[in-house]
């Protein structure tokens, strides 16, 4: 299980973005601590596929980089024939 620590700010913000959906979308008012409740399970069911989805993105990029970087040092290298 991932549990995300999130600053106090913006929890709090992600909360209230609950409540505005559910209040706009649903016509439904629901308080700050069913709102936290749903935000919760909403992390923790979908928090690994998006922190393995970051992580994989990452790795891609990081290869491309690499890749130009020991292009460059193949570009570098010296003949050593005279």
């Amino acid at each position: 299980m991932l549990m995300l620590k999130l600053p106090k700010e913006q929890k709090d913000a992600w909360i209230r973005e609950v409540q505005r959906f559910f209040a706009e979308e649903r016509g439904e008012e629901i308080g700050a601590l069913a709102a936290e409740t749903l935000l919760d399970m909403m992390l923790e069911l979908i928090g690994p596929a998006v922190y393995n989805k970051a992580l994989s993105d990452v790795r891609g990029m990081l290869s491309e980089r690499w890749a130009g970087i020991d292009d460059e040092l193949y570009g570098m290298e010296k003949s050593d024939r005279k």
